[in-house]
């Protein structure tokens, strides 16, 4: 999306800086270190899991269409339901601890003027300084990028994207704008998820196709491999 430079500040209070992380790794004979946060883990019901993923879409949302742009509103502006859609698929893999503090955070970059979005893509665009130092935003960002990498693999017609530069460069974008707390959280469900042999993009794509109709993720891959090869 296009943006300009001039539109941006940088936010209140300079930049922020992040605290101490543990150094998670990969999976692939990286070492994993637990993470310590004194946020207990709650088992999500699912009515209160999809109200807050509501609430916080629609905080995202009202964010991302005030993001300027000199040339009027953006195609992706212009589709709100393709955006919530695609953030509903990135944010419902998230515990509701995770979540909360997400939603936390944006509520607290309102009331102090700010928009997340705008400080995202102006990152993006190199028109503002790094937002944070926290560690584990490259950390988190490597992890998702070898997870959708993965998907890929696995599923080259249902999931696209390798986890290359673009994504990388994305997702450190926008986890810049997240808090320290969110930060750990996340990092937490990182490991979780290594622990187990989870891959988060996959479960985000399953949850995506499902949405659109498809019985899995595996028939969805037929079915466009079947279309391709027709």
């Amino acid at each position: 999306m296009p943006v300009r430079a001039r539109l941006f500040r940088r936010p209140a209070g300079g930049v922020r800086r992040g605290g101490n992380a543990n150094d998670l790794g990969a999976a692939r004979g990286r070492r994993i270190s637990m993470l310590q946060t004194e946020t207990e883990e709650i088992m999500p019901d699912n009515d209160a899991h999809e109200a807050l993923l509501h609430e916080i879409i629609d905080c995202e949302l009202a964010m991302f269409l005030a993001v300027p742009d000199a040339d009027g509103p953006s195609t992706c502006q212009k589709r709100p339901k393709t955006f919530r859609l695609m953030r509903w698929m990135s944010l419902s893999v998230h515990d509701d601890s995770t979540l909360t503090s997400y939603l936390n955070d944006l509520k607290q970059a309102g009331m102090q003027g700010r928009n997340l979005m705008v400080e995202k893509y102006a990152r993006m665009e190199d028109s503002l300084p790094p937002l944070t130092d926290n560690p584990l935003v490259d950390v988190i960002t490597g992890e998702e990028a070898d997870f959708l990498a993965e998907a890929s693999r696995l599923y080259p017609h249902a999931v696209p994207g390798r986890g290359g530069d673009a994504f990388r460069h994305y997702m450190r974008c926008e986890l810049e704008t997240w808090s320290d707390v969110t930060l750990a959280l996340y990092g937490t469900e990182i490991l979780r998820a290594r622990n187990e042999g989870r891959n988060l993009a996959l479960e985000r794509y399953e949850r995506l196709w499902r949405r659109l109709g498809y019985a899995s993720l595996d028939e969805r891959e037929e079915a466009a491999r079947l279309r391709e090869g027709a």
